[in-house]
């Protein structure tokens, strides 16, 4: 999953730029705001230093976090829907509804 936000959030980004200004008022904010949650995730990513390194590591909760194979995978699997909960959200967001 890392790796396809990698890849893929500096076009979203420009999708957004393009995008945003025919929002309006809450509904606009809304998309703002999950904008930026989703933002905050690419940052992270980024932070980790080169791609492929982001692309493999698993971010853990905290240092303290128990590391069993059972655990890694449902905090995997439940990052994992966060993100696409998020790209969900800004699209149910952003859906044009007026139709001429």
């Amino acid at each position: 999953m890392n790796i396809l936000i990698l890849g893929e959030y500096p076009k979203h980004e420009v999708a957004m730029s393009a995008f945003i200004h025919h929002l309006k008022g809450k509904r606009k904010q809304r998309f703002q705001d999950k904008w930026n949650e989703y933002n905050g995730i690419y940052q992270k990513l980024k932070s980790l230093g080169h791609a492929w390194v982001a692309a493999i590591m698993a971010i853990t909760p905290s240092p303290d976090s128990p590391t069993t194979p059972q655990d890694l995978d449902r905090y995997e699997r439940d990052r994992t829907q966060n993100y696409f909960r998020i790209i969900q959200e800004l699209l149910e967001i952003g859906k044009i509804e007026h139709w001429l």
